[in-house]
């Protein structure tokens, strides 16, 4: 069986925080294990943000990288999927 999790939706969603990791090759979505499997780190919520900080500070001590929070602020709808 499939779990999801869809939240109460409490704000709107124009801007989404997200980190980064970069290379020579690139940039890539960060993502940290939980017990529920990976989750990568796109927040909606600046006060979310503030929560998972320090495990931000922990993985880029952890991993020897540096870490970007970036905010993307511009929404594009490419499509609604319906049921």
């Amino acid at each position: 069986m499939t779990n999801y999790h869809i939240p109460k939706n409490t704000q709107n969603a124009d801007h989404l925080y997200v980190v980064l990791s970069k290379d020579d090759r690139g940039e890539g979505i960060v993502a940290m294990q939980t017990d529920a499997g990976s989750m990568p780190l796109v927040l909606l919520d600046n006060s979310i943000l503030g929560k998972v900080k320090s495990y931000i500070q922990h993985m880029a001590k952890e991993t020897g990288r540096e870490l970007y929070i970036v905010k993307y602020t511009k929404t594009e709808v490419l499509e609604i999927v319906k049921p």
